[in-house]
């Protein structure tokens, strides 16, 4: 450490100013006082990297002062010192080749950055991709749970993602549940699939399938067939009802019990040859068969025809026979508008076949009115 000395005064304020810039007249001039100047090998860095300078920094009352060409030269700058006027001129657009190196290690960064965040964003979907074999059989069961003794039935649910819609079917045991199942109106089936989908997607929300489509049916597991077809997209339901085979076949059984047995005694009303016949003709009755399709019901009544009851069909008189066979086919389409509440000549249509060959059709009952066809 050094103590400058009143002479030695000039060559520090060189140093602060530019060293070099002025001889030793030139400094004195008025106004020069002496100073505590501490040196202790102090090393300059820009951006990092060691930097040579031609005089040694010092530091003087608080502040580290460096030659003002050295500065100068360190940005790229020219610097004059103009003694007429007392003035350490500096001048020029600095060095920018180090400003754009600098800007290009930034851009490199950031590209880099840029690379990783993406490959973070991709770890990221992939640690919170959804899996529908861990969440699926958990929501299975709290569908089970949520909708369990709804309308009296036991339901299971098995859901299954697909690429564009969540499939979720509906499953109950028609051997125990028959009864209750048939007691669910159609409003009540679409409530129950409005409340089951509207679980569904509150379950799954904030997943990445969160208000996907659902589709499904509702099936009966003891004879393996569909009863409702549904899709549920933006909160609006769309679905099919089909009354099961087991319930068409307990409502043919009842009509064959008390229409076709105690009203008509398993005999299709009388028809007449032709119109000089006075002696009528009857046909037994076989069997009774209902379908149904999108709400519309079909009932088909066997009777066993061949050989010269065929060719005496063939001639019907059909003034005298049309009335009461019309009856007795709206005897029945009425009792099956009755059971599930429709109009039985919009939603009902009839057919009298043959027992031994269903393609050959006596006669069809259709929008209320009868119509006889010949046979071959």
């Amino acid at each position: 450490m050094k103590l400058f000395t009143k002479k030695l005064m000039p060559l520090a304020l060189a140093l602060s100013m530019g060293a070099g810039l002025a001889s030793s007249q030139t400094l004195a001039i008025t106004g020069i006082y002496p100073i505590e100047a501490y040196f202790n090998d102090i090393k300059i860095t820009f951006n990092g990297d060691p930097t040579n300078i031609s005089a040694e920094p010092f530091i003087s009352n608080g502040t580290t002062y460096i030659a003002a060409r050295d500065v100068a030269n360190l940005f790229g700058y020219d610097i004059f010192w103009n003694s007429s006027t007392q003035t350490v001129e500096i001048s020029g657009t600095g060095d920018t080749s180090n400003e754009i190196a600098y800007q290009q290690k930034i851009a490199v960064l950031e590209s880099q950055t840029k690379i990783l965040q993406e490959k973070l964003a991709q770890y990221e979907e992939i640690a919170n991709a959804f899996d529908a074999s861990k969440v699926f059989p958990t929501l299975e069961d709290t569908l089970e749970d949520t909708f369990y003794k709804e309308y009296d039935i036991i339901w299971y649910f098995d859901l299954t993602e697909k690429t564009t819609y969540i499939q979720a079917d509906i499953y109950f045991d028609a051997s125990k549940y028959d009864d209750e199942y048939d007691d669910m109106s159609t409003y009540d089936i679409k409530s129950f699939l409005e409340d089951v989908c509207d679980e569904i997607h509150e379950e799954l929300d904030g997943t990445d399938i969160s208000g996907k489509t659902i589709r499904g049916q509702i099936i009966d597991s003891d004879d393996d067939e569909t009863l409702v077809s549904y899709s549920f997209s933006n909160g609006v339901l769309n679905y099919e009802v089909q009354t099961s085979t087991k319930t068409l076949s307990s409502l043919a059984k009842e009509i064959y019990e008390e229409i076709l047995d105690d009203v008509y005694d398993l005999e299709l009303p009388p028809f007449y040859e032709d119109v000089d016949s006075a002696y009528a003709i009857y046909l037994f009755i076989d069997d009774i068969i209902i379908s149904e399709s999108k709400g519309f019901y079909t009932f088909e009544v066997e009777v066993l025809i061949r050989g010269s009851l065929i060719d005496a069909w063939n001639n019907i008189d059909e003034i005298r026979s049309y009335r009461r066979i019309n009856n007795f086919m709206a005897d029945i389409a009425d009792y099956i508008a009755d059971e599930y509440n429709i109009d039985p000549d919009d939603d009902v249509a009839g057919y009298i076949i043959s027992s031994y060959d269903d393609d050959e059709i006596l006669a069809k009952f259709e929008e209320g009115s009868l119509t006889f066809k010949t046979i071959y």
